[in-house]
């Protein structure tokens, strides 16, 4: 029988195995290598007899080498090498390991080790059952909790109490069922304050899909929220008197109306105004005529009850909603204690004021009319009301009576007058401008309805359109709105001008089958681009049927019309809403924008806004720009697109060829760039210092009672005291603002005090150039070249 040389039968042992080994001569060549050798290093057996690999130590112990492959990349082995023979000469015998991927691995968990340290998010991981294994740092900053004190505990050492059963079973069952869950949790520090957290939570299986652990991503949202609460309150409050404003009362309205349909009980609404007030304002001036307004509202509103509304919504106007009355004499004991609250004296600085209050007075709901009311009709009745009042003699209340025809025949009186209006073709549209304020370019106008009355002239909307609110005669009128503005944008656009041309849309057209009605339009102008008309829908209109509304949007959008939230802000509590509302446009209410220069209140929701937008991706148009000013503030903010007196007052279509041949944008528009968040503070410091010196003038002309407070630490300088390294050294860049800020009030303290001794003053000037100087430094600051 033949047997094969030894070498050979070891040869072929070798080759079988599935580990890889080599044998190399004393220089490091290669003289054998198995197949699992050539499938490791990428090459045929052939081509690696005679390649060099290298001149290794004998090492029983496994040591880590490169071993190269083709187009010079390398893999990671761990190589054993023992000293042997081969066809009876002396070689290294060498066994490889292939590690490469187990150290792609290390690499990996180092990566992931260093995300899970370094991470600003807190970080939790716990195994099947919910028991806590690694915290990450941030969990430790964000709990107070360090890992020892949670490894072996559940996250039920977090927990607030704020949540039921329910709520965990719930959260539970999801995890279980889809793998994930994300929300937002109420839990407890170490320290025991509780906070308001955006947790998602991920399951991680092995391969039989068994779960091995729950890995949980945390965030702090609670500042967050606290901030959109404010920013909720000051848009739905009067600024003075913290009561609910127009936009608050008119939701309460709707809301104690809708009650009062479904429970058979009425409601009263009594508009009240001050009798007497402009007397004392005028003598006292506006800081004792603010502290009367405060004073006589919190006596009103502790005479009603707590289900009751008190609202400010003038000067001297209130409004009190009373519901929940079994019959119409039961406000009358309320009536009488509000007209008793209003004339209680308030002091101020040793001095009592006293007012009265007349009272206009009107139920809900009301059988004799044949057309549903709206919140606002009710509201006007009771402001009649209230002047009939005043008429008998003030410091009363008026019951308007529902068994007179006076009202019904002054509303059916003015319905006969618009539809004899629409039917004489008497209504009319101007137009006012909407640009892009950097470039000054007329990128569109919005059309708004006037009536050319015969009698009484031009009429504006709400000389009519409350009196419509509710009846079909809005349809119609606003269906006419809808012809006319595609009638105007095809003769501008056989001219060569694609302007964008945005109507308003009331309530009840969005009722009716509006989207039939829309696309009937748009076939009767077939050569008018679709996406040159836009839509622009009350906020307030949005929410009060928020599915319904969306619904018709998505399908306007469908037929290639644009979509605009207007009034944006005056309904706050639709931010979170926002997401569900498929609109490409947002509007803000002129409110924010008039005050913005001169309230910070006012800025910063315009900050929040513009951030909102931001985030999905909408464009921002300001309404009711009226300064120059105003449009360097919100191009600072981000704002490019505004209308406003300030660019063109609403014209009438033969005015715009002209107007458009004379219009040029203000020079600091096109120079002003966009404020960094670390600017926008000093922005916010501007504004501040703006208010203070307005007061302090105010002041000094005999318009305010009061000076504005004197001393360094008024808010500006508060917010100066508060930057890292004040007072600062010489040469720092706040050190000149430091020193200005200082003279400036060292000036002024001055001033009132000259003011104070009935004397007049020469520093006048020298505040001025001060005042002047600091602007300027701030400006400067903010990278504004420019004088704003």
């Amino acid at each position: 029988m033949h047997t094969s040389p030894p070498h050979r039968q070891w040869e072929r042992l070798i080759s079988a195995l599935g580990e890889s080994v080599l044998v190399l001569d004393d220089s490091g060549y290669i003289l054998f290598a198995n197949p699992a050798a050539s499938l490791l290093m990428e090459r045929d057996l052939e081509s690696l007899i005679g390649f060099p690999f290298s001149v290794p130590s004998a090492s029983i112990e496994r040591t880590e080498i490169d071993v190269m492959l083709p187009k010079g990349r390398t893999r990671k082995v761990e190589a054993t090498v023992k000293l042997g023979s081969w066809f009876d000469k002396e070689a290294w015998i060498v066994t490889l390991h292939d590690i490469h991927e187990r150290k792609l691995q290390e690499v990996r968990l180092r990566m992931a080790s260093h995300v899970f340290a370094s991470a600003h998010e807190a970080i939790l991981i716990t195994d099947p059952q919910g028991v806590i294994l690694d915290v990450n740092a941030s969990f430790t900053q964000l709990t107070g909790f360090a890992l020892a004190e949670v490894q072996g505990k559940t996250p039920r050492v977090l927990k607030s109490g704020r949540h039921e059963k329910s709520f965990y079973k719930r959260l539970w069952h999801d995890l279980l069922s889809k793998g994930e869950w994300f929300g937002e949790l109420w839990n407890r520090r170490k320290s025991g304050e509780v906070y308001l957290q955006r947790i998602s939570i991920t399951s991680v299986r092995d391969d039989l899909g068994q779960i091995q652990f729950f890995i949980g991503f945390t965030e702090d949202i609670t500042e967050q929220r606290e901030h959109e609460a404010h920013l909720e309150f000051i848009a739905q409050h009067d600024s003075l008197t913290r009561l609910p404003n127009r936009v608050l009362l008119a939701d309460r309205l709707q809301q104690a109306m809708f009650h009062a349909n479904r429970s058979g009980r009425c409601l009263a609404l009594a508009y009240i105004d001050l009798d007497g007030f402009k007397e004392i304002n005028d003598k006292l001036g506006h800081i004792a005529g603010d502290a009367l307004l405060v004073g006589c509202a919190e006596n009103m509103k502790k005479a009603l009850r707590q289900d009751d509304t008190l609202s400010r919504v003038g000067g001297d106007e209130f409004v009190a909603v009373i519901v929940d009355l079994v019959e119409t004499q039961d406000a009358i004991p309320l009536l009488n204690r509000l007209i008793e609250a209003a004339s209680k004296a308030v002091v101020h600085e040793e001095r009592h004021m006293r007012v009265t209050a007349s009272l206009g007075v009107t139920f809900y709901p009301q059988e004799k009319m044949s057309e549903p009311f709206s919140s606002e009709q009710l509201i006007r009745q009771a402001d009649q009301a209230m002047y009939k009042a005043k008429q008998e003699g003030k410091n009363r209340y008026y019951l308007l009576d529902l068994d007179s025809e006076y009202v019904l025949k002054d509303i059916h009186r003015r319905l006969e007058e618009i539809e004899r209006g629409l039917r004489e073709e008497e209504f009319v549209l101007h137009f006012q401008p909407k640009v892009e304020l950097r470039t000054g370019r007329v990128f569109g106008f919005e059309a708004l309805v006037r009536w050319n009355h015969p009698k009484h002239g031009l009429l504006m909307p709400g000389d009519f359109l409350p009196f419509i609110e509710n009846h079909r005669l809005m349809i119609e009128l606003g269906n006419w709105v809808l012809d006319s503005a595609l009638k105007q944008i095809h003769l501008w656009f056989k001219q060569g001008l694609a302007f964008e041309v945005s109507v308003n849309v009331s309530a009840r057209q969005l009722q009716s089958d509006f989207v039939q009605t829309l696309s009937a339009h748009l076939n009767n102008w077939p050569e008018v681009p679709p996406h040159l008309l836009t839509l622009e829908v009350l906020e307030t209109s949005a929410l009060d049927n928020l599915d319904h509304i969306s619904a018709i949007i998505k399908q306007a959008n469908a037929l290639g019309v644009g979509s605009s939230l207007d009034d944006f802000g005056t309904g706050y509590s639709s931010l979170a809403y926002l997401k569900r509302l498929p609109i490409g446009q947002l509007k803000i209410d002129r409110l924010f924008v008039n005050e913005m220069t001169m309230h910070t209140d006012d800025f910063a929701i315009i900050e929040g806004v513009m951030g909102l937008a931001s985030a999905f991706r909408l464009q921002v148009i300001a309404e009711g720009m009226e300064s120059p000013e105003q449009g360097v503030m919100l191009l600072q903010l981000g704002c490019e697109f505004a209308q406003g007196f300030c660019i063109a007052r609403p014209m009438p279509i033969d005015e715009i060829e002209h107007w458009l041949e004379k219009w040029h944008p203000d020079p600091a528009w096109s120079e002003t760039p966009r404020l960094s968040k670390e600017k926008t503070t000093l922005l916010y410091a501007c504004i501040e210092h703006k208010a203070w010196n307005h007061h302090l003038q105010s002041y000094l002309e005999g318009g305010e009672h009061l000076p504005p407070e004197p001393s360094i630490r008024c808010r500006f300088g508060q917010w100066l005291c508060e930057q890292p390294g004040y007072p600062f050294a010489e040469g720092e860049e706040l050190r000149d603002l430091y020193e200005i800020h200082e003279q400036l009030h060292q000036v002024a303290l001055q001033l009132i005090l000259e003011k104070h001794r009935g004397e007049c003053s020469a520093q006048l000037p020298t505040y001025f150039e001060l005042s002047n100087d600091l602007q300027a430094k701030l400006r400067q600051m903010m990278g504004l070249f420019v004088s704003t």
